[in-house]
C-alpha cells in the first residue's frame, strides 16, 4: 500500500481546475449524507433547484508511468452536445451503452410509429422543450432536454425557476422523491490533454471582469438542460419508473438571483428505460487505519456502488461523517483514472453498515478496472488513497 500511495502523491502537473471540480462533486456527495453515524437519513434534494454551473468543466485525469495521459474528448455526433459534455465517452463507448440497452434517444423514438413517446415535446409561451436523451443504469439516470425559442441574451446564463420532479402517484408521497442535479450546457468540453476548450477546440475567453465567457447556444439557437437523477434509496432504482418532471418560468440568472422571467410551464411524463449493467465483486477487504471494511463493490460503465462494515470509531467531523470515498480506477495497464466522481451519496444503513453511491463523469470499460481507489480523508489525518483489488 505504500508504494501505492507514493506513486498517487508524486509531483504530476493537474489543472487547477481539476481539483476544483473534484472538491465539488465531493461536497456535492457530503451534503447528500449526515454527519455521523446518529444521523440515519440522507438529504433530500426536491423542489426548487437553485444550480449555479461553474464557467468552466474539468476532465477525469489518467496518470500513467510517466505521468499526466492525454484523455481524448472524441468529437462525435452520437449524443446531443450537452450529453456529450456530461457524460465524456469515445463513440466506440456511445455505441456500446446503445447496444447494452443504457440509451434512450427520443429523437427516434419521436418517428417510431410503435413508440409511445411521439408528441412528448410541450411548448408554452412560444418556447418548446423536449428530452434528447437518457441514459440510465441501476442507480443513476441521465436526461437531456433540448430548449427551443428561447433568445438568450449574450453574456447571461440561462435558468428554469423551478424544477419539481418525482415518481408515483402522489408528488408529496416519502416514496416519491428523486435526487437531482442539472444545468444548462454551457459549451464547454475537454481537450485531449484535460483541458477545458470550446466544442469547436478553441480555447476559452474571458470578458473585461476576466469572467469566463461561455457558450450555451447550439448554431441553431437551441440550449440543451442536462439533469442526472437517483433515488435516496440505495436500493431503489429508477428503472422502470415513470418521472414526472415540470419545469417552470426560464429567464436568467447572476449571482443566485433569477431574472427576467417568462412565465411558463413544461410538464412530462417519461417512463425510464435503460439497464443496470454493474458487476459485482465480493470484497471483503478493511482499509488501514480507518475502521472500515470494503464489503462489496457494484461497478457499472457509469457509476459505482460500494457497502462498507465499520468495525469500530470513524474520525467525523461537521461536514463529513469521514467514511471513505472512491477516488478513481486503476486500470489494468497500470494506469489510475483519478476524479471520476460527479456526484451521489455515502450515507448509513445502521451502526455498522454504510454505503456509498456515485455517478461517473465518463464511460469507463469495467473489464478494464483492475482496482478501486478510496480517498481517505478521517478527521485531521493527511489525505491519502488506498486501492482494493476486484479481481
Amino acid at each position: 500500500m505504500k508504494e501505492e500511495k507514493d506513486i498517487l502523491n508524486r509531483d504530476v502537473e493537474i489543472p487547477e481546475v481539476v481539483f476544483r471540480k473534484a472538491d465539488a462533486a465531493l461536497n456535492q456527495i457530503r451534503a447528500n449524507t449526515g454527519s455521523t453515524k446518529a444521523t440515519r437519513k440522507v438529504t433530500r434534494i426536491q423542489g426548487r433547484i437553485h444550480h449555479v454551473q461553474a464557467a468552466a468543466v474539468a476532465c477525469a485525469v489518467l496518470i500513467g508511468a510517466g505521468g499526466i495521459t492525454a484523455t481524448a474528448a472524441v468529437i462525435h455526433h452520437l449524443w446531443s452536445r450537452g450529453m456529450q459534455a456530461n457524460i465524456q465517452a469515445t463513440e466506440e463507448q456511445q455505441k456500446n451503452l446503445t447496444d447494452q440497452g443504457m440509451v434512450t434517444q427520443f429523437d427516434q423514438a419521436y418517428t417510431s410509429a410503435n413508440s409511445d413517446l411521439t408528441g412528448m415535446e410541450v411548448t408554452s409561451e412560444g418556447i418548446t422543450v423536449k428530452p434528447m436523451e437518457m441514459i440510465a443504469d441501476g442507480h443513476f439516470v441521465h436526461l437531456s432536454f433540448q430548449v427551443e425559442g428561447y433568445d438568450l441574451p449574450d453574456g447571461e446564463e440561462p435558468f428554469f425557476e423551478t424544477i419539481k420532479i418525482y415518481t408515483g402517484d402522489e408528488e408529496t408521497a416519502e416514496d416519491s422523491f428523486v435526487n437531482m442535479n442539472g444545468s444548462f450546457y454551457n459549451g464547454i468540453i475537454c481537450d485531449e490533454n484535460g483541458n477545458p476548450v470550446y466544442e469547436d477546440g478553441t480555447p476559452l475567453t474571458t470578458d473585461e471582469n476576466g469572467t469566463t465567457i461561455e457558450r450555451y447556444k447550439a448554431e441553431d439557437g437551441t440550449l440543451e438542460y442536462v439533469m442526472t437523477l437517483y433515488k435516496p434509496d440505495p436500493e431503489e432504482s429508477l428503472l422502470g419508473q415513470m418521472l414526472h418532471v415540470q419545469m417552470e418560468n426560464l429567464g436568467t440568472v447572476k449571482k443566485t438571483m433569477f431574472m427576467n422571467g417568462i412565465e411558463g410551464t413544461w410538464s412530462f411524463d417519461i417512463p425510464v428505460s435503460g439497464k443496470d449493467a454493474a458487476q459485482t465483486y465480493e470484497l471483503n477487504a478493511p482499509l488501514e487505519n480507518v475502521n472500515v471494511t470494503v464489503l462489496s463493490a457494484a461497478l457499472s460503465p457509469i457509476s459505482v456502488r460500494v457497502d462498507y462494515e465499520v468495525t469500530g470509531e470513524i474520525q467525523a467531523q461537521e461536514d463529513d461523517n469521514g467514511l471513505p470515498e472512491v477516488g478513481g480506477v486503476v486500470l489494468k495497464d497500470g494506469s489510475r483514472l483519478l476524479y471520476l466522481l460527479d456526484g451521489g451519496q455515502i450515507g448509513y444503513q445502521d451502526d455498522t453498515h454504510a454505503y456509498e453511491i456515485s455517478s461517473f463523469d465518463r464511460v469507463i470499460d469495467v473489464d478494464q478496472v483492475q482496482s478501486l481507489l478510496f480517498r481517505i480523508h478521517a478527521g485531521d489525518s493527511p489525505e491519502k488513497y488506498e486501492s482494493v483489488d476486484l479481481r
